[in-house]
């Protein structure tokens, strides 16, 4: 019997915007308890009532005004974006399709789904096996029921691109959100999962924003005896590198590197090491949410390294990590370039040109002899001199005559 291979769906990496749990671009409101990180692609005054106390991560902006701790990198909104417009919208159709976009008493495996205006009216989506799910909407979603995992799926791969704006009421929803132009809760939801708001606003109100959190299934396949498990799959780690600042225009100075740490396969991953061949000491600074020393799928793990640079420089940073008989490695690397703003400062002090001891030969005039030829200029310069003392000795024979003569 024959294999059929089936196209599925492929996890969209996230990059640096993995570890936020909340992303905004225009406004981030209300009081909800969040486990990741909060964005606020603008102003940190754009961030109301939500402070830091509320979220167990950090709470970062474009600038540093509260309650922000942290200046947002550039690289957050950019790989969100990505994932948003290109790796998503670029995956292929695959799974029976959903008539109407209606969600309700609906069962799927994993896959790609088109969705039109996305709807689940209090009823419930049932997602069933491991794998990726994604689920794309070309203008609203609106929930307000539940998603049931079951056989293997899980929260963490379960995604949502929502063309335009997401409203989640109910009880409780799953899985990372990408919306257009905003999200926006209802009261009480609990969210496991990410709420990223790729134009637009986020709107909470006494909110949970727990995840996403998933345990890793075994693998299993078919072989003698029938079926076994397999957890020796291949880790695979990612490491993320930024340094702040790029440029340091008056010279030398101070550059704080931040590096992201995920683990993008499928077991956990131990033994843990972050490197960076010209800054030391590589510091952990959090992200094992249970303090198991493990790297799960789940975790983002923040490292930082504080070098002061005086010339332009590029780091390389190697994270590792063992699962089982395996070890995984990832590289990354930054820039940073040292330059000058200022123009030189004019010396008061004469220059003084010290002598050398270089011997100098004298050399002929310049006659048109070239150097290579200057070998040669002394048998010139004879046959110059005898020219003129014959053409000397002739003049006097020539006087000498005419005495004669006369």
């Amino acid at each position: 019997m024959g294999f059929t291979t089936v196209s599925a769906a492929t996890l969209p990496p996230l990059g640096a915007s993995a570890s936020f749990s909340v992303l905004g671009q225009t406004l981030i409101t209300g009081i909800s308890t969040i486990s990741g990180d909060v964005g606020m692609n603008s102003s940190g005054a754009n961030i109301t009532a939500l402070t830091t106390p509320n979220v167990a991560g950090t709470i970062y902006a474009t600038n540093l005004s509260a309650p922000s701790e942290g200046i947002l990198l550039p690289a957050v909104q950019a790989d969100a974006l990505a994932a948003y417009t290109t790796n998503i919208p670029g995956q292929a159709i695959e799974g029976t399709p959903i008539v109407g976009g209606v969600l309700d008493a609906v069962t799927r495996g994993p896959g790609v789904y088109d969705l039109g205006a996305g709807t689940l009216s209090g009823g419930v989506l049932t997602l069933d096996g491991p794998g990726i799910y994604i689920f794309r909407t070309t203008t609203t979603l609106v929930s307000s029921g539940s998603i049931n995992f079951i056989n293997g799926a899980r929260a963490c791969d379960l995604f949502w691109r929502v063309g335009s704006a997401a409203t989640i009421n109910g009880t409780s929803f799953a899985g990372t959100i990408l919306a257009g132009t905003g999200i926006h809760f209802g009261s009480n939801v609990t969210l496991d999962g990410r709420a990223l708001a790729i134009g637009g606003d986020v709107t909470m109100l006494n909110n949970t924003i727990s995840g996403p959190t998933c345990a890793v299934p075994p693998v299993s396949n078919t072989g003698i005896g029938g079926v076994y498990s397999m957890p020796w799959v291949m880790p695979i780690i990612d490491v993320v590198k930024n340094a702040t600042p790029t440029f340091l225009p008056a010279g030398p100075g101070t550059v704080v590197y931040d590096y992201i740490v995920s683990n993008i396969g499928a077991t956990a991953i131990n033994t843990v090491t972050v490197a960076d061949d010209k800054c030391s000491p590589v510091i952990y600074l959090s992200g094992d949410t249970n303090n198991d020393a493990i790297l799960n799928r789940t975790e983002i793990w923040k490292y930082s390294c504080t070098s002061t640079l005086a010339v332009t420089t590029t780091n390389i940073v190697t994270a590792t990590g063992r699962a089982f008989f395996y070890t995984t490695t990832d590289t990354a690397s930054a820039t940073v370039t040292v330059g000058t703003t200022t123009a030189p400062v004019a010396s008061t002090t004469p220059i003084v040109v010290a002598a050398t001891s270089t011997v100098v030969i004298p050399s002929l005039p310049n006659a048109g002899v070239t150097p290579s030829d200057k070998a040669g200029s002394w048998t010139a310069i004879g046959i110059l001199i005898g020219s003129i003392a014959l053409a000397f000795t002739s003049r006097k024979q020539f006087v000498k005559a005419i005495n004669v003569r006369q």
